[in-house]
């Protein structure tokens, strides 16, 4: 009955409320779900929406940082970007875009002036040119597989979801899988959709 109780919270509630939250700040904060790998969750306002909250990843190995989706604006983006390389003493290499959606990319081209290699979906480019947003620098049709210091990291295209561009992520080794608006995590039995309206 307590395994039960506890997916049932998990499931309404998100992996956030289990975990030791880090406070970035108001707008920004990092919830752990291993001893390297973070869901980071920010705050935005939208027009008609309210304060809403928006989820990404961050994988950090070997002094190197991986993002999947950016904050939903730039100034929140820099106060994660600055989080990281100066408390956890990462530098960010790799940005990987889930949708173009603005809680995905909109810190996109502050990172890219970083340095930061940023990929996307073929169709979440070709929905940038055509509305005039910034392009990711690598992008593919289906499948992209590559390696995040000794990690592999899988993203593939599936079809329209969340969006008509929408991919997803998932880090065999870690058991996760990232995706547009879910967040799945299969670790120690757990799964978890954090994503939720604040």
């Amino acid at each position: 009955m307590r395994t039960f109780a506890t997916f049932l919270l998990l499931l309404f509630f998100g992996l956030p409320a289990f975990t030791q939250n880090i406070k970035i700040s108001d707008h920004v904060f990092l919830s752990p779900i291993n001893e390297h790998t973070y869901i980071h969750v920010s705050f935005h306002e939208f027009e008609g929406f309210g304060r809403v909250a928006s989820n990404g990843l961050l994988v950090i190995k070997n002094g190197k940082a991986l993002l999947v989706d950016t904050p939903a604006d730039e100034p929140t983006t820099i106060e994660l970007y600055d989080y990281i390389t100066s408390e956890l003493n990462a530098q960010v290499t790799t940005l990987i875009i889930g949708h173009y959606h603005a809680d995905c990319m909109a810190g996109m081209p502050y990172l890219q002036g970083k340095g930061v290699e940023t990929i996307s979906g073929s169709k979440t480019s070709s929905i940038c040119k055509n509305t005039g947003k910034a392009q990711s620098q690598r992008k593919f049709k289906k499948a992209l597989n590559f390696d995040f210091e000794g990690s592999k990291v899988n993203c593939r295209y599936l079809g329209g979801g969340h969006t008509e561009d929408n991919i997803v992520v998932y880090l065999p080794e870690e058991k996760i899988l990232f995706g547009a608006v879910w967040l799945k995590v299969w670790h120690h039995k757990i799964w978890a959709i954090p994503k939720m309206q604040i």
